[in-house]
């Protein structure tokens, strides 16, 4: 029989694989890089997201020790470390005292310090041999990372420490810089809530203190009277402080974060206005983030670094440059504190205060206020830089997430799930494992005639508009489409055979209302075939070092395609091999007649073919159905050797079935045989030398 001449020639072939070839490696090397940034990004979101959860934890925990040892838990979660200290400096300042620890037998209750050693803002990475873990060698540390937290005057109040042991160095991973920042961030936050809450306690000491000498008669009653109510006011500033940063963390936009932080200052200090500035490296002004109390500001004001030299509040007042150069706003006074990002960056600043029209009504501000407005100003510009490294960190997961969803329509996950890998970069050259499946080819008929009919770019939108019906339906039958071959593609389907012939029949059906609607909208139909064949093959990752291929290779791939080409000879839309049958879980769920016993191709042994009678239209299933049992004996006849009997046993066939293909070849097959009658070793298998 002769080869089809309505393939893709040799040379065409090797170019579109060349094509193919090129494409998938720049794809693999951007999903490479993708998914190697997609981890570090979802462990940086993951990370940020536990201290979130710990700072508002650690609002509502009471005592100093349950804080320490939440802190501590906190940092062993969100940065995967064996151990963690929580030191503060003692009154010498030469020696650290040990708060809380996580991970040793047996801590010393002081450590050495000397100042010189965090003179650098951020955290360190030290190593063991190093001059900080020499000092420390009675902690059997390889490797830890340290940070100090500060006072409200910005000297350094202690340290927390994180990191692994000698004995522990062979289980978890290396310290790395990349870390620095967040464990930064973290301290600060710890830090701060350490100091709210040791200040917080002063003041609750110092009230008692007080109400005690009033009791006692001490100092005189008016004195006393005028010392507390300053000492209750400091103490409800910072618990309003405190409600502050535990709404904030709700806030679900920075909007609402915004007005938050304006409103909980006004209502804190008993300000008239109050402005939330962001630095603007670009232009290098101050761009306006929020108000309150202004009835017009601008979108941006001046900057000048000078003016935000110290990290400490001050007050400003008329006549001060900061004041000259924003005279838009008004200010007769204002509180003035900078706040910073993660890597101690000047980031923005908070003011607030009273205008030349309010100073007459509001009080003058106080020097006493400004160590409680510098801890409001801090903690507000930690949630806000956190609130946009998390909106960051979400937006480059959704991209990433985009992106690979986009690769998987190229390297199925099926494929990495059969080979045991998660994702696409732990695939490597030889990569492979040998299962048991079923391929379904589907092969459109007449291509190069209906591409030289239709031109190149409608017969790709027709391939790309047949394929979109094909698609979807080797999904729902739990397969997947591991190659698009040109006009041709082949599916897997890992599961079992029935969802094979399950997909085949609902892509016939398919087929029909969209062909209707092809010749309705004056288009020629695509015709096609369908091939299924069932059984071991080896699936895995074909090519060299740079180019790899999802592939299937063996000899039941092999057998589908074959298997396909034989639906154009046998005039059927699909055919299964007996290897199918044989792996049916249902065999009776579906309808399938014998039709041949063939030698394909390239093969020895010989093999049954059967059609899916479900694949014909109504009709001309009905038509093969009335005639099953007559074919079989038909068929019988033929391959006993008795042709003639055949030939009017298929002749009565094809009689009572005109739209039985089948019957109508085996009529000219047996004439040929009686004519040319075979060898004496005939079996009724008929021998194929094409495809």
């Amino acid at each position: 029989m002769a080869v089809s001449d309505d393939k893709p020639s040799y040379d065409e072939l090797l170019a579109m694989c060349a094509r193919l070839e090129a494409e998938s490696g720049r794809r693999l090397v951007v999903q490479n890089d993708l998914n190697r940034a997609k981890d570090q990004v979802d462990e940086e979101l993951a990370r940020f997201q536990t201290i979130q959860r710990y700072i508002a934890a650690g609002l509502k925990t009471e005592a100093e020790a349950a804080f320490c040892e939440l802190t501590l838990e906190a940092v062993i979660e969100a940065f995967e470390v064996e151990i963690a200290l929580f030191l503060r400096v003692d009154d010498s300042g030469e020696n650290l005292q040990l708060l809380g620890q996580f991970g040793f037998e047996d801590v010393p209750e002081s450590l050495p310090y000397d100042p010189d050693w965090f003179a650098a803002p951020g955290s360190r990475i030290a190593e063991a041999g190093g001059e900080l873990l020499t000092r420390w060698d009675a902690l059997p540390l390889e490797q830890a990372i340290a940070c100090p937290f500060h006072n409200k005057d910005q000297s350094i109040a202690g340290l927390i420490v994180a990191g692994v042991t000698r004995d522990g160095s062979g289980y978890y991973a290396d310290l790395s810089d990349g870390l620095a920042s967040a464990f930064t961030v973290m301290v600060g936050q710890a830090g701060a809530m350490l100091t709210n809450r040791n200040l917080n306690g002063e003041l609750v000491q110092q009230n008692a203190r007080l109400e005690k000498e009033v009791g006692q008669h001490i100092v005189t009653q008016q004195g006393l009277i005028v010392a507390k109510r300053q000492v209750d006011e400091e103490l409800t500033r910072f618990q309003a402080i405190q409600r502050y940063i535990s709404g904030a963390l709700d806030s679900d936009s920075e909007t609402d974060f915004s007005t938050r932080t304006l409103e909980a200052i006004i209502e804190a200090f008993e300000l008239e206005v109050a402005v939330f500035l962001r630095y603007a490296p670009d232009s290098d002004t101050m761009a306006v983030v929020d108000q309150f109390g202004f009835e017009d500001v601008p979108a941006h004001l001046p900057h000048h670094a000078d003016w935000f030299s110290s990290s400490d509040s001050r007050i400003v007042t008329a006549g001060d440059s900061v004041l000259d150069a924003w005279s838009d706003l008004g200010f007769n006074q204002a509180f003035l504190c900078p706040y910073h990002d993660k890597n101690g960056a000047f980031a923005g600043a908070i003011a607030a205060g009273i205008t030349d029209e309010g100073a007459d009504f509001f009080e003058p501000l106080a020097d006493t206020h400004l160590s409680a407005f510098t801890v409001m100003v801090q903690q507000a510009g930690a949630l806000f830089i956190n609130r946009q490294l998390n909106a960051e960190i979400l937006e480059h997961n959704r991209a990433l997430a985009s992106l690979t969803d986009s690769y998987s329509r190229f390297v199925p996950f099926q494929f990495l799930d059969l080979l045991g890998r998660s994702t696409i970069q732990e695939i490597d050259t030889g990569d492979s494992t040998a299962l048991d499946m079923s391929v379904l080819f589907v092969d459109i008929r007449g291509f190069t005639a209906l591409s030289e009919r239709l031109g190149p770019a409608d017969i790709f939108a027709s391939l790309n508009a047949f394929l979109e019906v094909i698609e979807p339906l080797v999904t729902r039958e739990g397969g997947f489409i591991n190659q698009y071959l040109g006009d041709a593609v082949m599916a897997l389907f890992p599961e079992n055979a029935d969802a094979a012939l399950g997909c085949a029949v609902a892509v016939s059906n398919a087929a029909r209302p969209f062909n209707d609607a092809r010749l309705a909208a004056g288009d020629l139909p695509i015709n096609f075939g369908l091939g299924i064949s069932s059984g071991p093959l080896m699936l895995g990752a074909l090519g060299g070092g740079k180019r790899l291929d999802s592939n299937v290779i063996g000899d039941t791939a092999n057998l589908a395609s074959r298997t396909e080409g034989l639906t154009r000879q046998y005039g059927v839309e699909a055919l299964c091999t007996e290897h199918t049958l044989s792996h049916l879980e249902q065999p009776d769920a579906v309808e399938l007649r014998e039709i041949d016993r063939v030698v394909v191709m390239g093969r020895a042994a010989p093999v049954s073919i059967y059609e899916l009678l479900a694949c014909d239209t109504e009709a001309i299933a009905d038509q093969k159905r009335a005639t099953r049992d007559a074919f079989a004996a038909a068929l019988a006849l033929y391959r006993d050797g008795q042709f003639a009997e055949a030939r009017d046993a298929f002749v009565a066939c094809a009689a009572k079935a005109p739209g039985d293909n089948v019957s109508a070849l085996y009529v000219t097959r047996c004439q040929d045989l009686i004519d040319t009658p075979p060898d004496s070793e005939w079996q009724g298998v008929w021998i194929l030398d094409s495809k």
